[in-house]
């Protein structure tokens, strides 16, 4: 096993516990038909056990003597300030472009400083994760997403 791994996955699953025993002491909604303020803390919750616990998992079952070291698995093609670079331009462009249309550029931009190259990829990436997180929070969540003041749609 290695403890670079194991011991973050452990910290992450025991942060999600913590996290989640204060979300039960939020006060709950009585308006119907709407999340209480404690439905996003949830999700958050949920969603950072189970990643954690994959990880320990996988760990757990990947053998280490079969799995290649972690210097030749991950060779990065860019620093990560780079990607700070390409997000002040989205904050700037997201009031007057929309979501859609600004996270799409942002998602491409973020792939290709990534180093992605095939083009099929980064266009279809760049275009249905945007197009997933704005359904969700739209229409499942209904919580609405800035249209941009240039778009009228």
């Amino acid at each position: 096993m290695n403890r670079r791994i194991v011991v973050p996955a452990t910290i992450f699953l025991g942060t999600s516990a913590v996290y989640g025993y204060l979300t039960t002491s939020l006060t709950e909604r009585t308006l119907p038909n709407t999340p209480g303020p404690s439905f996003f803390p949830w999700i958050l919750t949920v969603c950072l056990a189970l990643l954690s616990s994959a990880l320990l998992i996988q760990e757990f079952i990947t053998s280490k003597d079969r799995r290649p070291s972690l210097q030749e698995k991950i060779k990065p093609k860019v620093l990560p300030p780079i990607g700070l670079f390409l997000f002040v331009p989205y904050l700037m462009v997201l009031p007057f472009a929309g979501f859609l249309p600004a996270s799409i550029l942002f998602f491409g931009g973020i792939m290709i400083a990534a180093g992605e190259k095939n083009k099929t990829i980064i266009a279809a990436a760049s275009t249905a994760i945007p197009l997933f997180l704005y359904f969700l929070f739209q229409y499942i969540f209904q919580i609405p997403m800035p249209k941009g003041s240039m778009v009228n749609w």
